[in-house]
């Protein structure tokens, strides 16, 4: 299950809240469960996928693949941290930001905003290549779970129900709003946005609302919601 932008493992037993038995600030991919072992796949900003063992209760958690750790090894891969603001309606909402490696925080960097698909995806801690090329190319990446995305609660992953556009735009106004205030290093006059899917529409929604952005790109993008009435489960 995920949760504010970790994919975890948990156990649940009925009549009591689930508990976290793979508990770690990343995202569990696939797992499997034998009679006294489990194995996931798992991965984190700094590390791509690589597989891991660990008892049921998630104790000697140990790493079994390293199909990784010469690339890892050959590369400067950038940093991710976390911040949460209030939106407009005083919802809590969590964004990320990623910045090159060995940035000091002192040079301006250009911003690119990203949008998840879905519009119930979710950022968090995970290995992003499309991210780190970013970085490569001296960008810092902002990417923000607004309302709709899961990972906070059905309340809140119902935000976009019959509202795209709305509560979910502010959300993403806001939490870039927050961004430039609390990183000083971000280059406001420098900016652009992108998305894919539904962050493709939120792109396109973007672009219509405000010129704070300098560049759009979207991607595979829904342009046109009265067509995709007919094709859809949204």
């Amino acid at each position: 299950a995920r949760n504010e932008g970790r994919s975890l493992i948990y156990r649940v037993r009925r009549g009591q809240a689930p508990q976290p038995v793979i508990d770690q600030q990343g995202m569990v991919g696939s797992f499997a469960v034998g009679p006294d072992v489990l194995v996931y796949s798992f991965q984190s900003p700094g590390q791509p996928t690589e597989l891991y063992r660990a008892d049921l209760d998630g104790s000697n958690s140990q790493r079994l693949t390293y199909e990784t750790e010469e690339w890892v090894r050959d590369h400067d891969l950038g940093q991710v941290e976390d911040f949460w603001f209030t939106s407009y309606d005083s919802t809590r909402v969590q964004g990320f930001i990623a910045t090159p490696a060995g940035h000091d925080g002192t040079e301006k960097l250009p911003v690119i905003h990203r949008i998840h698909g879905g519009p119930h995806g979710m950022y968090g801690y995970s290995f992003s290549d499309f991210n780190e090329l970013l970085l490569a190319e001296g960008y810092a990446v902002v990417f923000i779970n607004p309302r709709g995305s899961t990972g906070y609660g059905q309340a809140f992953a119902d935000g976009t129900l019959k509202a795209w556009g709305g509560g979910d735009y502010q959300d993403l106004m806001t939490g870039i709003d927050t961004a430039l205030a609390r990183y000083s290093f971000l280059d406001q006059e420098r900016m652009g946005v992108t998305g894919g899917s539904y962050g493709g529409f939120m792109t396109n929604w973007v672009v219509t609302q405000t010129n704070r952005y300098d560049a759009a790109v979207t991607v595979a993008s829904v342009s046109n919601l009265i067509s995709f009435y007919g094709t859809s489960l949204y």
